[in-house]
């Protein structure tokens, strides 16, 4: 690996960390509780959080769970990371800044949404 590759990963290591410490604080979420909730120190944790140290695969998928963040936008804009499909990245910064209770909202209606396109394609396909 090369070190320009070596510098972007790094940069993207840093930018994930960023985004999960920012959804802590949005939630009034301590590192103490959060790294309690997850399995592993306090320090460690905080350490994740300044990008210092590598966030284990399996931790980052519970991490977002706990707090309640989907793992797409976490990483959403970064190199090489898959998006959701039709979602613009513009879409994904606002729900970003939208407060902890919000995002719920949003999700829920999404979910839905969702659900509601399946039951009225249930019912052409019915017909």
């Amino acid at each position: 690996m090369n070190s320009s590759s070596r510098n972007n990963r790094a940069a993207q290591k840093v930018a994930i960390a960023e985004r999960l410490r920012h959804a802590r604080q949005m939630r009034n979420l301590k590192v103490k509780t959060l790294a309690a909730k997850l399995g592993v120190r306090a320090d460690s944790l905080s350490q994740m959080e300044l990008g210092r140290q590598t966030i284990p695969a399996e931790l980052l998928v519970d991490w977002c769970s706990e707090l309640k963040e989907p793992l797409l936008l976490i990483a959403e804009g970064i190199a090489g990371t898959p998006w959701i499909e039709g979602v613009p990245p513009r879409h994904a910064r606002l729900y970003r800044q939208l407060p902890p209770h919000h995002r719920q909202l949003v999700l829920d209606h999404l979910e839905l949404v969702a659900q509601l396109g399946g039951m009225a394609t249930a019912g052409i396909a019915e017909e």
